[in-house]
């Protein structure tokens, strides 16, 4: 995996469509890591963006499962799950909205 920062998207891009080995590049905004591009195959692009989907909600309910334990909570509770949902979308919209401008 190659990490570069997101100035040089073009060379992130050229490197993915040239390289073989090369499956995943981590573009990276003052340090820090902003978005990942990866090699897709048109066959699995649907089942591809399933699975991240999926990543995505199960990185988020260990999170939960985390903070609750932190917490000493015994269980999470719907408002509790809804609003840590809520929160790590807005900071994903803020980190694009940082990279983006």
């Amino acid at each position: 995996m190659k990490i570069l920062p997101i100035s040089d998207l073009p060379r992130a891009i050229d490197e993915l469509s040239r390289s073989p080995e090369q499956d995943e590049v981590v573009l990276t905004a003052n340090g820090r890591p902003a978005a990942l591009l990866t090699r897709v195959n048109e066959d699995d692009l649907d089942e591809l963006l399933e699975e991240l989907r999926l990543a995505r909600a199960r990185i988020a309910l260990r999170r939960l499962q985390r903070d609750a334990t932190e917490r000493h909570l015994d269980r999470v509770t719907d408002a509790e799950a809804f609003a840590a949902i809520t929160e790590a979308r807005a900071e994903r919209r803020a980190a694009l909205a940082d990279t983006s401008g």
